[in-house]
């Protein structure tokens, strides 16, 4: 064993606390770095989605299922947009979103409140605001939102 005087093992100690403070100070410098490298998403990973009101018409769970009421135009893949909504990233943006913007609202498990969301095609483009800040979306409207309810 090591013969330190007392005055040593205060040094031994105060470096050992320094190192411990830099070291934790430096993971969590990368710990932050690699959170602001993960996309932004509109649900979070295991959101389970229990309803979608597009206007007029709903999109329910029925068990594994899906089912739109009411029924309108041709079939529809539903788990397709429901995977499409689970997997929405949002890019920020500046642009404002236009008049008349279609209104959505996602029910997931767990929630009391539904999220409300609006989409707009913008030039190309999508455009989706949710809690008042714009975003693009990489999808089209189509790709969201079943054809008879638009």
């Amino acid at each position: 064993m090591l013969r330190l005087s007392k005055r040593a093992w205060n040094n031994v100690l105060i470096f050992a606390s320094l190192f411990m403070i830099v070291l934790f100070n430096f993971s969590n410098k990368l710990m932050l770095e690699n959170a602001n490298q993960t996309p932004l998403t509109l649900l979070p990973a295991d959101a389970m989605i229990q309803r979608i009101e597009f206007g007029q018409q709903e999109l329910q769970r029925i068990g594994r299922g899906w089912r739109l009421q009411p029924m309108r135009g041709d079939e529809v893949d539903l788990n397709q947009i429901i995977q499409n909504w689970q997997q929405v990233i949002l890019t920020p943006t500046e642009r404002s979103m236009p008049a008349n913007p279609y209104v959505i609202t996602l029910w997931l498990a767990g929630e009391e409140k539904g999220r409300v969301v609006t989409l707009a095609p913008v030039e190309q483009q999508l455009l989706l605001a949710y809690q008042g800040q714009p975003y693009q979306v990489a999808l089209s409207l189509n790709d969201l939102i079943p054809s008879g309810s638009q």
